[in-house]
């Protein structure tokens, strides 16, 4: 990851605080500052990290799924989903704890601060990592423009997925098991959400629809 020394960003309530960090604890090392300290006790160190998922195309061969990797395929996300390596809980909660996101030359530069290092990646190298191609249609949730609606229509997504019009709350258990498992890479790698991953919400269900359809989704 590059190393980038950034300033330090304001306490969020005001000027920061440089008051080192209590020695007792031993996840001490990884703050340069008590605000930071007690930020994480508090805000982050109750959380769990819920541990990654990622994809073994493999398996899609075995138990003769090829569309829904061929739908993965044609939205280069199949190197994405594969990845797999070694995580640290207390690192990331750590990270998070730190966060900072601001623009940048219309990118997005992520910086936190492990110990006294700060560290920023921009989406740009990220998606370079990652082999992401954000070219297609913008998903936005909950504002969607009028024009990003465009040839879509509820009703011939709810006909495609088998879900009946009408039907409140929609689960995946009215999907087939291929769209069941799209939405669960869905819900939980590509837009994770903590909860309800049971439910297909209308952004869900319009992101399905484009992607079984071949549209590219940004």
């Amino acid at each position: 990851m590059p190393r980038v020394k950034r300033p330090t960003k304001k306490s969020r309530g005001g000027s920061s605080s440089m008051e080192p960090p209590p020695q007792d604890h031993p996840l001490t090392q990884w703050f340069y500052n008590k605000e930071d300290f007690d930020l994480y006790l508090s805000d982050f160190a109750p959380r769990k990290v819920v541990p990654p998922r990622y994809l073994e195309p493999n398996f899609f061969d075995q138990h003769h799924y090829p569309n829904l990797l061929g739908i993965l395929v044609r939205q280069n996300l199949v190197n994405y989903l594969k990845i797999k390596d070694s995580y640290y809980p207390n690192l990331i909660a750590i990270a998070y704890t730190t966060l900072d996101v601001e623009f940048e030359e219309d990118d997005l530069v992520f910086s936190f601060k492990i110990g006294k290092n700060t560290y920023a990646l921009a989406s740009s190298e990220l998606s370079a990592i990652w082999s992401l191609n954000y070219n297609g249609e913008k998903v936005e949730s909950g504002h969607t423009s009028e024009d990003f609606r465009r040839n879509y229509f509820k009703e011939n997504a709810c006909t495609m997925f088998n879900i009946p019009i009408g039907t409140p709350k929609p689960t995946v258990g009215l999907l087939n098991v291929e769209h069941r498992l799209l939405h669960y890479f869905l819900t939980y790698v590509l837009v994770p959400r903590s909860g309800n991953h049971g439910l297909i919400l209308d952004e869900d269900l319009e992101i399905m629809w484009r992607m079984v359809n071949g549209q590219k989704i940004n």
